[in-house]
């Protein structure tokens, strides 16, 4: 060895002693103020929030020291059942672990969203879907990625959560399964919500994810179309980390094409940004792309000065494919170099690490076949939720069903106990009438008759002179239209019972009528010497059936010459309204009591009372005059005071 590379080598050895000082200082302050900080938190809640900054801080840094915080947030929200706490431990801890040990990290990821959906976080359970989807497509199974990401998208919309569905997450799917336009309409959708928001910085993020999509179909011109966008962008933020990856994007694709020389100043441009973020992990990507250009560019010096920066940075972050790849850089560098024992050794490694990949590769498939169970077990439990739900369904129908029977029936039974009652409740009104009809029949009418029968055969025994007879006749003929007038009211109540009144609506003279029937009751008015008046305006025409209100008229007429005593009046009086006529029959009679009032009108309710002259009733009169009133379309009412008179009205329509 040339004594130029000892010193190269030597040099490089103190260079390595110095940052590994620098960093253990480094460290050990970090430490102090850490302690210092949580000294200050006397909540369990706040120091399990500040756990989970403090692995955030340092994941790019220190895996170790942030799976530590990790954990502690985890540890501590469990001890406290700070749900929210151990949720977010949970996505932290598998964001480190999805790296080095993926099937711990689905397991973990797969835990935060079971307890966020069980306690109904929706935030984070969008945290949860974004992480399982991102790990998914890390491990290239795009099928559960894809599910993970419409299930996020589907709760912002469902919950109208604050946050905004991750359509850049969907482009990367879409792209590496090279479905280019489809991932171009995604990241689109994902610029226009950023630039909405006023998240401009945020856009280089998605630009660069837009120009892999170009990449990865190997159009690299118009990758770099996206990636000289972003760098624009994060120029005018001063943004490192952004313009550290998409100057390195943009080196890769000179690379690829085998512009070794154009990519070499982007690559070192990217390395000076990521340098300035004392990032260890995304060094890592900057020296092994500068390394594997020096090697393709002849320059094996050049590629072990970056390679050998890069490997113990691989190895302490324990990034397989990293490790793999700078192993085989080393390897070429020091063949080219005719170092061979360092180029077996280096080789080695990389051929080692290439098993590992392997066991990854393996472990991926297994990850999808573990994510196609979960998915198809899903499928089962909603099927057989569905199942259920329709059983359910049947169910709750045929139970509906059957309550319907039972209630159809129940108001059958009900229907026809009330029709039985009504019907014995008619019967026994029928029964009551048939009685006050026997009693009627043989009592009131058979009196009168028999008076004449017996008149009749002492004149024709010559027990009585004919002018005896004469003197016996006038007070027969009361008697006679008396049982004229209750065979009347008989006949008509009778046959209302069997057919029902029948109207025959007419346009009627009221004046006509009311003169009529007092010319007919003047006999009777005269022998208790009542005077009969009336006042009728003229034209005063009603809508109603003739015959029956002139039964109405006699009756009320009747009662008030039967209740009035000797030089008593009456005074009938018509009285036009807004749409109907209204006329009353007012006597000086006895009065009726507030007892007998209520009682009037109501059918089954027959009872009558001996007159001022001894006349006699059926007590069937009033209640006939209510319902032939009705049937015309009108209403009935007394008003009286005893011992003052009566007043009986009824309406009719004009």
């Amino acid at each position: 060895m040339s004594p130029a590379r000892v010193i190269y080598f030597v040099l490089c050895l103190l260079l390595c002693v110095c940052f590994t000082q620098w960093s253990i200082a480094q460290k050990e302050d970090a430490s102090k103020q850490i302690d210092d900080s949580l000294a200050f938190f006397q909540k369990p809640t706040d120091k399990i929030d500040f756990y989970i900054r403090l692995s955030d801080r340092f994941f790019l840094n220190n895996a170790q020291l942030s799976k530590q915080y990790a954990k502690q947030a985890i540890q501590l929200a469990k001890e406290t059942k700070y749900q929210e706490g151990e949720i977010r431990g949970l996505l932290a801890f598998g964001y480190i672990e999805q790296f080095s040990n993926p099937s711990y990290a689905n397991r973990l990821f797969i835990e935060a969203k079971e307890k966020a959906e069980s306690n109904r976080h929706f935030a984070l359970l969008y945290e949860a879907y974004y992480h399982l989807a991102n790990f998914y497509l890390k491990w290239e199974q795009y099928e559960p990625a894809n599910q993970y990401i419409q299930k996020q998208i589907k709760l912002v919309k469902d919950k109208n959560l604050e946050q905004v569905p991750n359509y850049g997450l969907l482009g990367g799917i879409y792209a590496k399964q090279r479905k280019t336009e489809q991932a171009i309409e995604a990241y689109h959708q994902q610029l226009q919500i950023q630039l909405a928001r006023g998240e401009e910085k945020f856009t280089t993020g998605t630009l660069s994810e837009a120009g892999n999509a170009y990449f990865y179909i190997k159009d690299y011109e118009e990758a770099r179309e996206y990636y000289l966008r972003g760098i624009a962008i994060g120029e005018k933020y001063r943004d490192d980390r952004s313009l550290g990856y998409l100057k390195d994007n943009v080196g890769l694709s000179f690379y690829e094409q085998k512009r070794y020389r154009e990519a070499l100043p982007w690559q070192a441009a990217a390395l000076m940004h990521r340098r300035k973020l004392n990032s260890e992990h995304e060094l890592i990507a900057g020296l092994n792309n500068i390394s594997a250009t020096y090697l393709a560019l002849d320059k094996p010096d050049s590629a072990l000065f970056f390679a050998h920066q890069s490997y113990p940075l691989a190895i302490k972050f324990g990034h397989y494919n990293f490790i793999r790849e700078i192993s085989e850089i080393l390897g070429k560098a020091h063949y080219a170099l005719k170092n061979t024992d360092s180029a077996y050794i280096f080789m080695q490694k990389a051929h080692h690490y290439q098993d590992s990949l392997k066991r990854q590769e393996r472990e991926r498939a297994l990850l999808g076949a573990l994510a196609r169970v979960e998915a198809e077990e899903q499928k089962y439990q909603n099927s057989l939720l569905t199942q259920q739900n329709e059983q359910l369904f049947s169910f709750g129908i045929l139970l509906a069903l059957l309550l319907l029977v039972i209630l159809a029936i129940s108001f059958a039974l009900w229907k026809q106990s009330q029709e039985r009652r009504k019907l014995l409740m008619h019967l026994q009104e029928l029964n009551a009438t048939k009685d006050k009809l026997f009693a009627i029949l043989g009592h009131d009418l058979r009196a009168p008759i028999a008076s004449l029968v017996n008149v009749m055969e002492m004149l024709n025994t010559e027990m009585i002179s004919p002018k005896e007879f004469l003197f016996f006749s006038s007070k027969l003929k009361e008697g006679i239209e008396h049982v004229h007038f209750t065979l009347n009211n008989l006949l008509i109540w009778a046959n209302s019972q069997m057919q029902g009144l029948k109207t025959n609506i007419q346009n009627i003279d009221l004046q006509e009528l009311i003169n009529a029937n007092i010319n007919l009751l003047s006999t009777i008015a005269n022998a208790k010497n009542i005077h009969i008046s009336h006042e009728i305006p003229t034209n005063a025409y009603a809508k109603a059936d003739k015959d029956q209100i002139d039964l109405v008229l006699r009756n009320l007429m009747s009662n008030a010459l039967k209740f009035t005593p000797q030089h008593g009046k009456i005074h009938i009086l018509v009285s036009a309204q807004d749409s109907f006529w209204k006329i009353s029959v007012r006597d000086t009679g006895v009065g009726i009591s507030p007892e007998r009032i209520a009682k009037l009108f109501v059918q089954g309710n027959y009872f009558s009372s001996l007159g001022t002259g001894g006349e006699k009733g059926t007590g069937f009169g009033l209640w006939i005059c209510k319902e032939m009133i009705e049937k015309n379309g009108g209403k009935i009412w007394v008003e009286s005071q005893e011992g003052k008179g009566s007043t009986f009205t009824f309406t009719l329509p004009k």
